[in-house]
């Protein structure tokens, strides 16, 4: 792992409130089948998009509120309340149409792209051009932000603290949108997507149910600030109020010494990573299912019990799906069984290419004595994978009419690219188990998916890459060469069946 963390998979637990909504298994199954649409979006993106669609006010947060729970299986759950409260008053009292409308954010809109969406009927603006609009909405916002205002909003700590020298950078804060919405409330920005390098902490702490994987920030469809770096590094503008930059910089900058142990197994920060609003859908790596967690105060007594170690509250993974990387245009994802095996997994660890996969060790999984040669300031590093392989389940590919649940239905394909498709499926899940032994290949072919899970995949709809929006030209069409498609599955008992497709393939 380098300094700062961008060469790993960063890893997002579900259980927290501004987390809920940012990718669902439809949101990331459908991204790793190429459906451009399939954005991983903050609160603050939701928001816009829904806005757009006509919900305004009581009806917004209404709509809202069940689709972006406080679960109480968060351990945090006690110090979520206030600011989600904050943010729900806030958008019953003045979260309408005018309040964008009237903004500084509306008029940066270009022109033909305002023009459209002042002509379209808010509810009859399709759900792509709503998402669409709300990312460009985005995007101008952060462009026009001050470098305080960067800091202030997504590096700063979210815990005032008067000697913390970001707390400085409030007095050079600019008026904004979402300032205007929430005047003086910057703790725990709702605009960024919160990531960590350590699984253990995405599942001990932050699950939840599901951790989404994201791609490496330093890839090029990767993204995300390592929070930890900038807090201890030397980077942003000196404020206004301060009497010089030297004196700045020798401030920020000697924070290095202050604290130099990140404490990774009982911190529930250590290796933060913030993405400003959204992730795209090509960041989005993998999806892990797991039991949900106990309710807070359970958990955090067996945390206390445990030494306060959160690598030691993870929970096994039951199910895992994969993108599985592609030189061509046929996008794949694979499904992982972990729950077949007799011993629990404790998570996956992937890596690529070629792509593999092996089970996390069993808890505990970080400790204070594993270090980074050459890094500034010592930081644990991420647990090391176990030597076991993991059963396949399958392989998913787009399609016409699904075959899930009725998986071991003869392989009937209507045209001669969905037939291309399910042959590269079929190909691919060769791959991925020819180096698995009998007993874990067997595993996986004998895996039963939970009733609940297929109908979710079987009831998906996905738009083919090709697939855009022109905000300028027309709001209220998706431009694709086909109708959304549904999610078809390779399984390890029709493989050879699928292989059969590949005769000139």
């Amino acid at each position: 792992m380098r300094w700062p963390r961008h060469n790993v998979p960063q890893y997002m637990g579900n259980a927290v409130w501004d987390a809920r909504g940012v990718s669902t298994l439809e949101t990331a199954i459908g991204a790793m089948l190429g459906d451009p649409f399939q954005y991983a979006r903050s609160v603050n993106v939701e928001l816009l998009l829904r806005l757009l669609r006509g919900q305004e006010k009581g009806e917004l947060v209404d709509s809202l509120d069940p689709d972006w729970p406080l679960d109480d299986a968060y351990m945090g759950y006690t110090w979520s309340i206030e600011t989600r409260e904050n943010l729900m008053n806030a958008l019953r009292a003045r979260f309408d149409r005018s309040f964008l409308v009237n903004s500084s954010l509306w008029t940066r809109l270009p022109t033909d792209v305002r023009h459209q969406l002042e002509q379209t009927p808010p509810r009859e603006l399709p759900y792509e051009s709503a998402l669409c609009a709300a990312v460009l909405l985005a995007d101008l916002d952060f462009a026009s932000r001050s470098g305080a205002d960067v800091w202030l909003l997504e590096a700063m700590k979210d815990e005032y603290d008067w000697g913390d020298p970001h707390n400085h950078y409030e007095d050079d804060q600019t008026p904004s949108f979402w300032s205007n919405l929430l005047p003086g409330e910057h703790k725990d920005p709702h605009g960024v997507v919160y990531t960590t390098p350590y699984q253990s902490t995405a599942n001990g702490w932050y699950g939840g149910d599901m951790t989404t994987v994201f791609a490496p920030a330093d890839v090029t469809w990767g993204s995300g600030m390592d929070h930890n770096w900038l807090d201890k590094g030397c980077p942003g503008p000196m404020p206004s109020d301060w009497p010089g930059l030297e004196d700045w910089h020798n401030m920020f900058c000697g924070r290095r010494d202050i604290w130099r142990e990140e404490r990774t197994p009982i911190d529930a920060d250590a290796g933060e990573m913030r993405t400003p609003n959204y992730k795209a859908p090509a960041e989005i790596d993998g999806i892990l299912f797991m039991s949900w967690h106990a309710p807070y105060w359970e958990s955090l007594n067996q945390l206390r019990n445990r030494g306060g170690d959160l690598s030691q509250m993870v929970t096994p993974t039951q199910w895992a799906w994969f993108r599985v990387p592609s030189r061509d245009a046929i996008p794949l994802a694979v499904v992982l069984a972990p729950v077949a095996l007799p011993e629990p997994v404790y998570g996956v660890e992937h890596s690529c290419c070629p792509l593999t996969f092996a089970a996390s060790p069993p808890p505990p999984q970080l400790t204070f004595t594993m270090r980074v040669d050459g890094m500034e300031i010592d930081v644990s590093d991420r647990q090391l994978p176990s030597s076991r392989k993991l059963p396949v389940w399958g392989v998913l590919y787009t399609c016409q009419h699904t075959n899930v649940p009725q998986l071991d239905a003869p392989l009937h394909h209507q045209t001669e690219r969905e037939r291309r498709h399910a042959c590269k499926a079929a190909r691919a899940l060769q791959e991925l188990t020819a180096g698995l032994d009998t007993v874990t290949r067997n595993a996986g072919r004998s895996a039963q998916m939970p009733d609940y899970l297929q109908a979710r995949v079987a009831a998906l709809r996905v738009w083919s890459p090709e697939s855009t929006v022109d905000l300028a030209l027309n709001a209220t069409a998706v431009r694709s060469p086909r109708e959304k498609e549904a999610v078809c599955a390779i399984t390890l008992s029709r493989m050879e069946a699928g292989l059969a497709l590949c005769a000139g393939a």
